[in-house]
This record gives structure tokens, C-alpha cells and sequence, in this order.
């Protein structure tokens, strides 16, 4: 038993160097990755997750998701802006919080459609499809994190749109410091098992 833990940790710290003080972030991150594809289309969709803060507040993952949509709003990409979010630890919800920014931002009340009830990426396609059907809308500008979009892009195009991605990064790029790697590293893996999971699930 005291030889299968030693032989644990020092797995472990091997582990730890490779991610922190290693290229392998970077290529693992990259397996993931979507480059961006930004162009016309009938709507942005920005996607919820990213998390708060404490008290309620966008976290930086949430907002760099929402500035990139509202950015693509204002360079005239789309008429329509979907802001999706669910509700958090405090009200209001998130898709309310991004609300507010654009409407701080210029963007007009009725170019403006949220979703507060989506709860995971699958119900997100499903009700995004849903409210965009009567616009007439078919083509999106999806907006979410270089490495989730490769999972967000096949389930809305099973939902019926078409799907042009444009990634909205958080993180250096390349991560250079084992700070950043680390965090890189946990995002890529949790994006890669939730990527076998929706095939095996038959999601996507």
C-alpha cells in the first residue's frame, strides 16, 4: 500500500509539471478549439455559463462572452441579439444582467431577446431555435469559449441553424504562465469528457 501511494503522488507530481511547466495545455486546448468564422447572419447568440461572483455580478468569462456579442451587434453582423442565462445564486438572472449591459451599451430594447430557462447547452439550442423561428431567423453568430464551441456548434445545427462560430476568449492564448496552463488545462479536459458524454448520449 505504501509503495502504490508514493508511486500516486509521484504520478501526480509528474502530472502537475507536464500541465503547469509544458507545452501540453496548449495542444490538449487545441484538440477543442474553433476559430473564429465571424461574418452576416440573421442573429448573435450568446450563450449563458461563465459563472458570477459572489454577489451576483458577471464573471469575467460571462462578460468577455457578452461584449463580444454586443461588439458584433454594434459592427451591424445581425439585427437580433439572444442573450441566454439562467438564474444564479441572486437575482436577477443572468440573461437579465446581460440585458442591462446592452441596453447601457446602445443596443435598442427591441433588437434585444433573452432566455432565462436554459439550463444546460443541449436546452439552450433547443429553446434559442424555438424563439428565433418566428424572426424568421436562420443563420447564427454563436458566442461562447474557444472550447466549448465545437459541442454549442453541432447542437444547434441539429436544432436547424446554421452555425457560424465566433469565440470569445478569457484566457491568454497560448497560456504561458502555469497559472493560466492549469486553468486551460481543467477547462479543455471538462470540455473533452462533456464531448463524449453528449456522443454518447446521443446528442450530438
Amino acid at each position: 500500500m505504501e509503495r502504490f501511494l508514493r508511486l500516486l503522488g509521484a504520478g501526480v507530481l509528474i502530472a502537475f509539471v507536464l500541465v503547469a511547466f509544458s507545452p501540453l495545455p496548449n495542444l490538449i486546448a487545441a484538440l477543442v478549439a474553433v476559430p473564429a468564422d465571424p461574418g452576416k447572419a440573421d442573429a448573435i447568440v450568446v450563450l449563458g455559463g461563465g459563472g458570477e461572483w459572489p454577489h451576483g455580478e458577471l464573471s469575467s468569462t460571462a462578460l468577455h462572452r457578452t461584449i463580444r456579442g454586443i461588439r458584433l451587434y454594434k459592427d451591424g453582423l445581425a439585427p437580433l441579439l439572444v442573450l441566454s442565462g439562467s438564474q444564479g445564486r441572486t437575482a436577477p438572472s443572468q440573461a437579465a444582467r446581460r440585458r442591462a449591459l446592452a441596453l447601457a451599451c446602445d443596443v435598442p430594447t427591441q433588437a434585444i431577446i433573452t432566455d432565462e430557462q436554459a439550463n444546460t447547452t443541449q436546452e439552450e439550442a433547443g429553446r434559442v431555435a424555438d424563439l428565433l423561428r418566428p424572426h424568421g431567423a436562420r443563420s447564427i453568430l454563436l458566442v461562447t469559449d474557444p472550447y466549448h464551441m465545437m459541442r454549442a456548434r453541432r447542437l444547434f445545427e441539429r436544432a436547424g441553424l446554421a452555425v457560424r462560430p465566433v469565440p470569445a476568449n478569457d484566457l491568454p492564448d497560448p497560456a504561458e504562465g502555469p497559472q493560466t496552463r492549469v486553468a486551460l488545462m481543467s477547462r479543455a479536459m471538462q470540455e473533452i469528457l462533456a464531448i463524449v458524454y453528449y456522443r454518447v448520449a446521443g446528442y450530438i
